[in-house]
């Protein structure tokens, strides 16, 4: 007679808190916190800002995303650049609402918080503009042209939006992908192997590569700031894909390994 998994209890999943460090106050703390409430306000997250950004939709469309101004005034922009981040954004708030529990949950303080701020910081310096707008007007001024080229030309434009759309496509095939068993956090829900998971094992960490060169290498002054923003980005985003990997061979094993040994990652 079959028995069931060491994962699972009548076919349903259940978190494996074995190798985890139970023993800090920090892992007590999370682990006693239901997973139903990282899943309340990521998915909070998401739609609040997703209300923030759909009425431009019915007012101003045709200006919104990424724009070029010409010599004589006239201004173009991309919206498509905007629309692709919001329908990501609308995808992982979807995914929080309808994710499946986890068969092993991150507990480490270094995991948890990490990740957390490897998730935030595409959008920090945008969070420090919000800020600014709210208390002092002029700083808030000076900081939208540090974090924008006060001038463009057509090449840098094109790039960068080109760069930005692709990005973006590869995370929304990915999330779709994801769905139920997306995580911000190393945990362990279902192994993907399809899609664009048949050939990479982290696409949509590949595709925030891509569209945050976008942004900050084309769209961004050319300051030792962004560069090294970027750069810190990409190696915590690796450091997450490391965390992620040893979770994924430790909930799924041979499954894991012979999917791992066809697909291509950096690290």
């Amino acid at each position: 007679m079959a028995t069931d998994s060491p994962h699972m209890i009548a076919g349903v999943p259940i978190p494996d808190h074995s190798a985890e460090p139970t023993e800090t106050w920090f892992s007590r703390l999370w682990l006693a916190m239901p997973e139903w409430w990282g899943q309340a306000a990521g998915a909070f997250a998401m739609f609040v800002w997703l209300g923030f950004e759909v009425p431009a939709y019915f007012s101003n469309f045709w200006t919104m995303g990424a724009w070029f101004r010409f010599a004589d005034g006239t201004q173009v922009n991309i919206p498509w650049t905007r629309v692709l981040v919001d329908l990501n954004i609308l995808l992982v708030g979807l995914a929080f609402v309808f994710r499946r529990p986890a068969r092993i949950r991150s507990a480490r303080a270094n995991e948890v918080l990490l990740s957390l701020l490897a998730g935030w910081w595409p959008l920090l310096p945008f969070l420090a503009l919000a800020l600014l707008s709210l208390f002092d007007q002029s700083a808030a001024a000076e900081w939208r042209v540090f974090i924008q080229r006060p001038w463009m030309n057509f090449p840098q434009v094109f790039g960068g939006a080109s760069l930005i759309i692709l990005g973006n496509a590869l995370d929304l095939s990915g999330y779709a992908t994801l769905f139920r068993s997306f995580s911000v956090l190393p945990e362990a829900r279902e192994l993907k192997t399809t899609g664009l998971y048949r050939f990479v094992r982290h696409p949509v960490y590949l595709g925030q590569f891509i569209s945050q060169a976008g942004v900050w290498l084309i769209f961004a002054p050319a300051h030792w700031v962004w560069w090294s923003f970027y750069v810190t980005f990409i190696v915590l985003q690796l450091w997450r894909t490391k965390r992620e990997d040893a979770v994924l061979e430790r909930a799924f094993g041979n499954e894991y390994r012979t999917w791992k040994e066809r697909t291509f990652w950096f690290v």
